[in-house]
């Protein structure tokens, strides 16, 4: 079973330099570097039997050999790939199940290929860079850099991608050794195979890599440490998913929201197992606080389109002329949008999410209670603090309200992962929690909207772009008024839990 962490640089030009880096240097003790060109094919029936049995056959050129490989299923989590894999000689590149017949994959690979014959799918070539790294803590490790091409037809595709195999040790080493490298890089965790982007260049497949699975199953009698430390590794793959996701199309407001969500949720889960944690804590949460940071400067934007577009949709009448208000909202997400875009495009968050989880890996959470008494008792102490700020809030003060909403969250959504070892009635107050969250949003954003507008049109701004940034304050004015309608008696009924 091999255990990698495989890294895709983003940007060409700094290839030559990552090589040269002390960060490889200094674990490599002054061994001179490897080097090879590797060209493989890759193999499967016209029917595509093996893809069905979650089976890869590749026959790959190293130096003067050929070596005919098969992968099974394994899993990929953040970039962290684990799979059993056999390799044999060949004499040719010409696909032949025989010399596995003798190897524990045997019968499976006989089974899905039956009598049809092998075909090929696609090629990859590429130069491979390649160094023996051994960590001050006794971990060896296979760094190698891959630059090429993978071919499907007509089609051609980029490889350029870091894979830091573990030959022996613990994996947390790959994943400290990344985020080094991150640091100083534009790397981006890579859940695809060489062999899946070659499947999605062909046509082959649709499915895009996941770096976590939908579900994580929740034993209400385990320690709550080692059950909370894994359910917090689970959430930093569903926030490298969500990444991945608003990459593929960044200029959805969507796709940004639940990056943010997700990045949300995890700094509360983080929160929330605190009392469990050892040293480290302040350090992780504040370097989740700073990427937060950067991209909450398109959310405001973003609730301006959003109520400027449902104002339109409803107005009882007709607003002349061109939508300038419109267009001018367009151009500032665009121009908001880029940095953003960049930042997290070229990594930002690829050191933070790394560092994290193998602090994670490496600090046990000292908690033997059993997770659904620990859950219940920490999240009925979240609950009491809730309750006891929202008595002293002023419910006129925007900033005080607006605190009040961020424990909100992080109490809803600790229930919301927790839930299956709840008590009963926690899906109730997880709902309540909810609407309460919305009428606290809507009143933020209204007393938001005139600053933002402000900072937004010029003191030359035409006639109708002041007509329609009155209107839309006036819209979101009218929204906080029923928010405020709402609110109270919403507090009521949390104050009842």
């Amino acid at each position: 079973m091999e255990t990698e962490l495989k890294l895709h640089l983003t940007d060409p030009a700094r290839w030559d330099a990552i090589l040269r880096t002390p960060a490889l240097l200094e674990l490599a003790g002054g061994q001179p570097p490897r080097q090879e060109h590797l060209e493989a094919r890759y193999f499967d029936t016209a029917a595509g039997a093996l893809r069905q049995a979650r089976l890869a056959y590749r026959i790959r050129r190293e130096g003067a050999r050929w070596v005919a490989t098969v992968k099974a299923d394994g899993s990929s989590f953040g970039g962290l790939h684990q799979r059993p894999e056999w390799n044999v000689a060949v004499a040719e590149p010409t696909p032949d199940l025989a010399p596995f017949l003798a190897t524990p994959i045997g019968p499976a690979l006989c089974e899905a290929v039956g009598d049809a014959p092998l075909v090929e799918l696609f090629r990859t070539r590429f130069d491979r860079t390649m160094l023996d790294l051994h960590t001050p803590t006794g971990d060896a490790i296979e760094f190698a850099a891959d630059r090429g091409e993978i071919l499907a037809g007509e089609a051609r595709e980029a490889i350029l991608e870091l894979e830091l195999e573990l030959k022996a040790g613990e994996p947390e080493a790959l994943l400290r050794l990344g985020a080094r490298l991150a640091r100083d890089f534009p790397l981006l965790p890579e859940p695809r195979s060489k062999f899946h982007r070659a499947l999605l260049l062909a046509g082959l497949d649709a499915r895009p890599a996941r770096f976590a699975a939908d579900d994580f199953e929740l034993d209400p009698a385990a320690p709550a440490g080692a059950v909370l430390s894994h359910l917090l590794i689970h959430e930093i793959h569903r926030l490298l998913d969500r990444q991945a996701a608003f990459l593929d199309v960044p200029d959805d407001a969507e796709s940004l929201h639940q990056l943010r969500v997700q990045l949300r949720r995890l700094r509360a889960l983080l929160a929330f197992a605190k009392p469990l944690l050892g040293s480290g804590y302040d350090e992780h949460q504040d370097a989740l606080r700073q990427w937060g940071r950067s991209l909450a400067s398109m959310r405001e934007i973003d609730v301006l389109i959003g109520a400027w577009q449902a104002l339109r949709a409803d107005a009882p009448f007709p607003l002349p002329g061109q939508d300038a208000l419109g267009a001018l909202l367009g151009k500032q997400r665009r121009h908001a949008l880029a940095p953003v875009r960049e930042a997290v495009g070229h990594g930002q968050s690829t050191p933070v999410l790394l560092e994290l989880w193998a602090w994670l890996l490496t600090t046990p959470l000292h908690g033997e209670t059993p997770l659904a008494e620990f859950s219940t008792a920490r999240l009925r102490q979240w609950l009491k603090g809730l309750r006891k700020a929202g008595s002293t809030t002023d419910w006129h003060d925007p900033t005080a309200l607006h605190r009040l909403r961020i424990r909100g969250k992080k109490l809803r959504y600790a229930l919301q992962a927790l839930m299956p070892v709840l008590p009963a009635g926690s899906d109730r107050l997880a709902r309540r929690l909810l609407k309460l969250q919305k009428q606290l949003g809507r009143l933020h954003d209204a007393a938001l909207t005139p600053t933002q507008l402000d900072a937004l049109l010029s003191p030359r701004a035409t006639a109708q772009l002041q007509r329609e940034a009155g209107l839309l304050a006036g819209w979101q004015y009218h929204a906080a008024l029923e928010a405020r309608r709402k609110l109270l008696k919403q507090w009521k009924r949390i104050r009842r839990e």
